[in-house]
């Protein structure tokens, strides 16, 4: 978890986010009768929409307007019990232009939100392609207005 808190911070100060909303310290030892999960991650939101905890490097820290980590009751109301170890909130710059007709995003096999599509680093993209019509029919009504598939690079 200290791994993903530290990218985080590292990608706010990049992005000009010195201050987040709330940046609240991670517990680092147990209380009480209740066992600390340090191999946990907190669930990690963009504008909203969860994503994996791999999906924040491919992340533009340009795009970024701020990075919020939540704990206690705040975190509960946002994920439930699998915010014991808090809530990540990432907000961007870019508002949200998602409609019905909106493609389906693919990174390396996998759908992802567009949020997270909208805010990726260029420079770790390696290749770009668009299916649709016929093309995209084995992707079925998610892929209904197209479907765009993103490769990073390796290495």
């Amino acid at each position: 978890m200290r791994t993903c808190l530290a990218l985080l911070a590292a990608l706010a100060l990049a992005s000009g986010c010195a201050t987040p909303r709330r940046l609240a310290p991670v517990p680092t030892a147990p209380t009480s009768a209740v066992t600390a999960d340090t191999g946990s991650e907190p669930p990690i939101f963009l504008d909203d929409v969860e994503i994996q905890a791999g999906d924040i490097d491919m992340i533009d820290s340009a795009s970024i307007s701020t990075i919020s980590h939540f704990i206690g009751p705040a975190a509960y109301s946002r994920a439930g019990a699998r915010a014991k170890n808090g809530v990540v909130e990432i907000s961007t710059k870019s508002p949200d232009r998602t409609t019905p007709t909106s493609p389906l995003f693919v990174l390396d096999g996998r759908q992802i939100p567009p949020q997270l599509a909208r805010v990726l680093d260029p420079a770790k993209i390696r290749s770009i392609g668009i299916v649709k019509g016929a093309a995209a029919l084995p992707y079925g009504d998610r892929g209904r207005g197209g479907v765009v598939l993103i490769y990073r690079k390796v290495g």
